[in-house]
């Protein structure tokens, strides 16, 4: 039996929107409500019409604000926490969930870090890095991601304290850039640039908005380095 209602929050990220698509398209979509900040509203409004319309909803509001947490719980069964992955109130903002939650099931989905601006890479050629290039990470399609998630939401008491590992494809971003050229039809290179810069660029683009978002993001490219 589909649930009712099913919070979705941080419902503006990728994986969010690509669950979002995959379960307006199942002929039991349950009530959406997607929690975002309100810079996301109206973008979720655009891409997703059906979110205006009853039983869908969207709230402005975030985990650390009580105010619209306690509100966008009620008659939720269901909570799909899609919290910040960088974040210095990141233990915080699950707190303020689990305290605020009673009676809802709930889904923790993983975060999937590698992200690649497609537009930069169709206009320039360039794939920056601020890392090597021939170190193997693991990559899923998000499809599968909220398909699986879709599964799990439809039929919840199936999976009633399961814990899934979805399987990664192991690629270097040498093999990510070949994908890609072959996809595009242009040629594109790895750019791999000094860390610096690559900080400076992420924060340009607003994915890192603190020390400690800079400090995790250092950590990671020294893991990933190849040394």
């Amino acid at each position: 039996m589909p649930p009712s209602t099913v919070l979705i929050s941080g419902g503006n990220s990728k994986a969010a929107r690509q669950l979002i698509t995959t379960l307006l398209n199942h002929p039991q979509c349950p009530n959406l409500r997607i929690l975002t900040r309100s810079q996301g509203v109206e973008t979720l409004k655009r891409q997703f019409p059906l979110l205006s319309t009853l039983p869908h909803s969207i709230i402005d509001g975030n985990f650390m604000d009580e105010a619209t947490l306690l509100p966008s719980l009620q008659g939720v069964s269901i909570v799909v926490y899609n919290g910040p992955s960088i974040d210095q109130n990141e233990t915080c903002l699950a707190s303020h969930e689990v305290e605020a939650r009673h009676s809802q099931d709930e889904i923790n989905p993983t975060h999937y870090m590698q992200d690649v601006s497609l537009g930069h890479v169709m206009r320039t050629g360039k794939l920056p890095l601020g890392y090597s290039e021939l170190v193997e990470q693991g990559f899923i399609d998000l499809r599968d991601f909220a398909m699986v998630l879709r599964l799990i939401i439809l039929d919840p008491m199936k999976h009633n304290r399961a814990t899934y590992e979805l399987v990664t494809e192991n690629k270097s971003y040498l093999e990510v850039a070949l994908i890609l050229q072959e996809v595009m039809g242009r040629d594109v290179q790895c750019e791999v640039i000094p860390p610096a810069t690559y900080l400076a660029m992420l924060k340009e683009e607003n994915v890192i908005q603190n020390e400690y978002a800079e400090d995790m993001v250092e950590r990671i490219m020294s893991a990933s380095s190849g040394v």
